[in-house]
């Protein structure tokens, strides 16, 4: 059905079209092939296929086509179903196509063919954790009320000790929400509970857990367990991190707060970078002020520093960058004028840090700072918000003059005129007549002022700590700037206050015992998560290799992939990670001078979603067989010229060009968060030397082993003859392929005699193989001069597979007489097929038509 090639589909309908019929490339084969290729042939020739497998791969491939196309619908589905009905008779047992019908049933919402499917399924993969939840969903979905679902939910997690962890863990998450909607609290947080302890691996039921029990959390310690337990489900979501972040930031745990500040720095940088922006991407001011504090609470004060410096340098060329698009003839001297404002926390942090240090530009900093931090409301609401913010921004700016030591009067006057106002607050009323009575060197005046401050005014502390140095009281300035640093650890006056301790007592002080325990707690993480999006080798390993290295025309090309978490935790393999449920392979390949030149093989999507998690150091092995992929197809037509064929997988893909960009070449892809990718070793494809001779002694011992075959084919067919069978339907497609080859190039008019009576010859042997073989040749034969006597050969034979095949690969208008013909016969699958294509042709006719008349109807650009 080639009515109109399709446009490339968006990144998502790419990957799902090309997985809903190719799991087979990911799939372990069962059954019947299986058996052909170990039980039945020795190990030397365990590369070769029987004819019903190379014909139900071709199947496959036609139906997947089908689900690539432009339009695709319910009818689309049909056509695809009743293809693989037809797989199924050819091999019944195959785990592939049990795995297809099931998504297929599913998308069409057939419910009696997905049960038909997944019990198939169950027989075929019994230990499958995958399926086991399926086959219990199933079940569940037939139970009508609430309870009942819930006696069946606490029957299975409780009592079926035999089921995997696994399974049990998502059935509990399903348990839970199914309570929450009907209001149950206590039993939805008794399975939440259950589903996060039964499987770390679960995400949703990490996210869920983390985001329900920290409100109920006993203290900081148990909030961080279970923002580690997310961090561990999934490594690479971004909000985990900031979460804990915060979190011991605001505890004090300074080593804990920057190993996962810088975690996030590092995120947007490599975010940036894959996006193409040179240097990686820009850095939140706040993140990187949390991270300075983080850094600074940790004694590395001019480690701190040098952070900001290089977020100034990288804004600063930012800004220059943009300035200069704007204005591409400003000069030089006023472009490396322009400097970023790092933005009030920043600004401030910087000037502390300076001042600390007694950096001699500390004074013009903490002017700046005080300045942002005066202008920071200009962008409020109109009216009387505005005026609100402004006034709130000015006492803001004014009280940090005086921690900073700068503009003294004019920050005394402000808050002086802010004192006569009735409207401020007691503490403070108490905080702003503390610092003024600082500024005006009145420490006792200070002391009494700022009384007994609430636990939480880090800068009523702060202000008691210096008016109880001034009055040579270090002792209890000591206790002062410890209450500050325990008041708010995370913010600047509270690890300025830190620092101060320190300067009194001479060694850094703990802030408290939940510190230590949150630090310990942290440090138990191993490193590897904090490497993930830059080393995702060191938690997921990639391995792809080819099963043989050295191929004959029509060996089966085939791959294994192996993933392996090398973590501590499992990972979940979920649509929204940590590992995506698809991989893509890309195929790189060459064919003789010969043969015809691909101009690029479509990438391979693996289905990978055979386990519901990767368990630390239990690999996942697949095989990948390209004979069930699109790119086959073209393999197939370069059979008898050989040539070289490479793969790369790619996990956690990324689509970073579509076939639009370059004409001609399908989409490439690129590792996302965790991905990673590996290549296989070069697939040498022998070839067949195309000389006159050498034809004449293929088709010798072709017709020989045609007779021998048909002769063989009188008694019981044997596993090995349906491979003998196959190979020589292989060797019927590579003559074909050399004689046509050699038809094009002969000039001599005894030349083209003598290749039309090898070509006679060929079409006579390759008519008394068996319909299967017949069918596979003529798919995977294009047309041609060569071709035209096997298709008209199909259009007169009553072979059932012969002339579906026929009608699915090469007939591409709905008034060929062949198709009136099928809907007239007597061959009720044939007709079945005619009157799909019949319906889908006139069906997407109609969308195109509506799509050009909708096009033309739109003014041009």
């Amino acid at each position: 059905m080639t009515m109109r090639r399709p446009g490339w589909m968006s990144l998502g309908a790419f990957l799902l079209a090309l997985t809903l019929l190719c799991p087979s490339a990911g799939m372990p084969v069962a059954g019947a092939q299986s058996q052909r290729m170990t039980a039945a042939t020795p190990p030397a020739a365990a590369t070769r296929l029987a004819a019903e497998d190379r014909l139900a791969d071709l199947l496959v491939r036609i139906a997947r086509g089908l689900l690539q196309r432009e339009f695709m619908d319910r009818e689309s589905l049909d056509t695809a179903i009743a293809v693989l009905d037809l797989v199924q008779e050819l091999r019944p047992q195959d785990l592939d196509d049990q795995r297809t019908r099931l998504l297929l049933a599913s998308l069409r919402e057939d419910e009696s063919r997905r049960m038909e499917a997944l019990a198939r399924l169950r027989r075929l993969d019994p230990v499958s954790d995958v399926l086991v939840l399926a086959d219990l969903e199933a079940r569940i979905d037939r139970i009508g009320t609430v309870p009942e679902r819930l006696s069946f939910y606490d029957r299975i997690i409780r009592r079926e000790v035999g089921l995997p962890a696994t399974v049990r863990s998502r059935l509990a998450l399903d348990a839970a929400l199914l309570a929450n909607r009907a209001g149950d609290t206590a039993t939805f947080a008794r399975y939440l509970a259950e589903a996060a302890s039964l499987d770390a691996s679960n995400r949703g039921a990490a996210a869920i857990a983390a985001g329900y029990f920290r409100l109920h959390a006993g203290d900081a310690r148990e909030e961080a367990e279970l923002l580690i337990n997310l961090l561990l489900a999934d490594p690479v979501d971004p909000t985990t991190p900031g979460l804990l972040a915060e979190l011991t930031l605001r505890h004090g745990a300074y080593a804990a707060a920057a190993r996962f500040l810088d975690l996030q720095r590092r995120t947007y940088i490599t975010s940036g970078a894959a996006l193409g922006r040179p240097g990686g991407g820009l850095v939140p001011n706040d993140l990187i002020a949390d991270l300075a504090i983080a850094r600074w609470g940790l004694g590395d004060l001019d480690g701190a520093t040098r952070l900001i410096r290089e977020q100034q340098r990288r804004l600063d060329e930012e800004a220059r960058r943009l300035r200069s698009a704007e204005d591409p003839d400003l000069p030089i001297e006023a472009r490396s004028r322009i400097r970023a404002s790092l933005g009030p926390a920043l600004e401030t942090t910087l000037a502390v840090l300076l001042l600390r240090a007694g950096a001699p530009d500390g004074r013009a900093a903490a002017e700046t700072a005080v300045q942002t931090i005066a202008t920071a409301a200009e962008d409020a609401p109109d009216g009387n918000v505005e005026a609100h913010h402004q006034a709130r921004a000015a006492e803001e700016a004014a009280l940090t003059a005086l921690w900073l030591g700068i503009d003294a009067e004019a920050a005394i006057a402000l808050l002086t005129d802010r004192l006569a106002t009735p409207d401020v607050a007691p503490e403070t009323r108490a905080r702003w007549e503390g610092w003024i009575a600082l500024r005006r060197d009145a420490p006792a005046e200070a002391l009494l002022a700022f009384g007994a401050p609430r636990d939480d005014d880090v800068m009523a502390h702060v202000g008691r700590g210096r008016a109880l140095e001034r009055l040579d009281r270090p002792r209890d300035a000591a206790h002062a700037y410890l209450a500050a640093a325990r008041s708010k650890p995370g913010s600047l006056p509270g690890v300025a206050a830190a620092d101060d301790l320190m300067r009194l007592i001479g060694t850094r002080a703990p802030i408290s015992r939940m510190t230590s325990d949150l630090e310990t707690l942290v440090a138990s993480v191993p490193s590897t998560y904090d490497r993930v999006l830059e080393r995702p080798t060191d938690l997921l390993q990639v391995r792809l290799h080819a099963r043989h290295t050295t191929l004959l025309p029509g060996d089966l090309i085939a791959f294994d992939l192996e993933l392996e978490n090398i973590g501590v935790a499992p990972l979940a393999i979920h649509p929204e990670g940590p590992i995506r449920p698809q991989v893509v392979i890309e195929l790189e390949s060459g064919f003789g001078s010969a043969g015809i030149r691909p101009e690029g093989l479509p990438a391979l999507v693996v289905d990978i979603d055979h386990r519901l998690a990767l368990a630390p150091r239990d690999p996942l092995r697949i095989p990948v067989l390209v004979a069930r992929h699109p790119a086959a197809s073209r393999i197939e037509q370069n059979l008898a010229f050989g040539g070289f064929l490479r793969a790369t997988a790619i996990v956690n893909p990324v689509a970073v060009s579509f076939a639009q960009d370059i004409p001609g070449q399908p989409p490439r892809f690129r590792p996302g968060a965790l991905g990673g990718k590996a290549s296989s070793e070069v697939i040498r494809l022998e070839g067949v030397p195309p000389s006159g001779e050498a034809m004449e002694r293929l088709l010798i011992a072709f017709e020989s082993e045609v007779r021998a075959d048909r002769q063989a084919d009188g008694g019981s067919a044997t596993d090995g003859q349906a491979i003998a069978t196959g190979n020589l339907a292989v060797r019927g497609a590579v003559l074909s392929q050399l004689l046509g080859v050699a038809q094009t190039q002969a000039t001599a008019e005894s030349d083209r005699t003598r290749i039309a009576r090898l070509a006679q010859r060929l079409e006579s042997a390759i008519l008394e193989l068996p319909g299967i073989a017949q069918a596979w040749i003529i798919g995977v034969t294009p047309p041609g001069r060569l071709a035209a006597p096997l298709h008209e050969h199909a259009r007169r034979t009553t072979d059932r597979w012969v002339r579906i095949v026929y009608m699915l690969a090469h007939i591409d208008n709905v008034s060929d007489p062949f198709i009136a013909a099928a809907i007239r016969g007597d061959d009720e699958i044939l007709r079945r097929f005619a009157e799909l294509y019949v319906d889908d042709y006139r069906r997407i006719e109609a969308r195109i038509r509506q799509r050009d008349l909708l096009e033309g109807l739109l003014p041009s650009r």
